[in-house]
């Protein structure tokens, strides 16, 4: 079975004598040096992983992508409250990858946001900022300083150095290649959108990942 964080370092600890999940999750409370000296950081996705193991192998079901669907709908709404050009009708909020396709099979749930207003001056990262500080307030996302938390932040760069829009770089490169399998975190060096990869806490107590992508309106369609 998968583990989150550990992929790269699989050899390595089936080397060091572990044979079961059972045996990392003991080994890493107890902290075993066995297994400390296999990861390639004392603290990381590994120990989120181990920790929430039975959460993150679990089907993701309806009504926790719809608790997130929610939450993220209210931050917004918080959003435009203090960003008064930001219609709150006009924000457009889609679930994409697995969890949308596969329904109850998939293990996380993706989302990408999106609104008219959100063009050329860098708005995306300003969205993505406010959303995850109120879902880190209101103790739905763990945050990166959690040492069980599972928290990656990529920033996006589209914009010029003018603060104009630009397509150039890396429209022409996501063109380029479009027949280049691009897999996990490769893609992020690919569209280059704001975007958060986070845990998101439900209401229920169970511990799920979730993706927030936030793109340019004129950009939604490559996303």
């Amino acid at each position: 079975r998968k583990v989150v964080g550990i992929k790269t370092a699989a050899k390595k600890l089936y080397d060091a004598g572990f044979r079961s999940v059972k045996e990392l999750q003991k080994a890493e409370r107890n902290g075993d040096r066995r297994l400390l000296d296999c990861m390639p950081t004392k603290h990381g996705p590994w120990r989120f992983g181990l920790r929430y193991f039975k959460d993150t192998i679990s089907p993701l079901p309806p009504r926790d992508q719809k608790e997130m669907l929610e939450d993220i709908k209210m931050q917004l709404r918080i959003f435009s409250r203090n960003n008064e050009e930001f219609s709150d009708d006009l924000w457009e909020i889609t679930q994409v990858g697995g969890a949308r396709r596969r329904r109850e099979k998939s293990h996380d749930a993706d989302f990408l946001i999106t609104h008219p207003r959100m063009g050329i001056q860098g708005e995306s990262k300003r969205v993505l900022e406010s959303m995850i500080a109120g879902m880190i307030e209101e103790k739905k996302l763990l945050p990166h300083t959690d040492m069980y938390g599972f928290y990656m932040k990529s920033s996006g760069r589209i914009f010029s150095r003018t603060g104009s829009y630009s397509q150039s770089s890396h429209i022409c490169k996501l063109k380029r290649n479009l027949h280049t399998p691009a897999h996990g975190f490769d893609n992020l060096a690919q569209d280059q959108f704001d975007r958060i990869f986070g845990a998101y806490r439900t209401t229920e107590g169970r511990i799920r990942r979730i993706d927030i992508i936030v793109v340019p309106y004129i950009e939604r369609a490559f996303a």
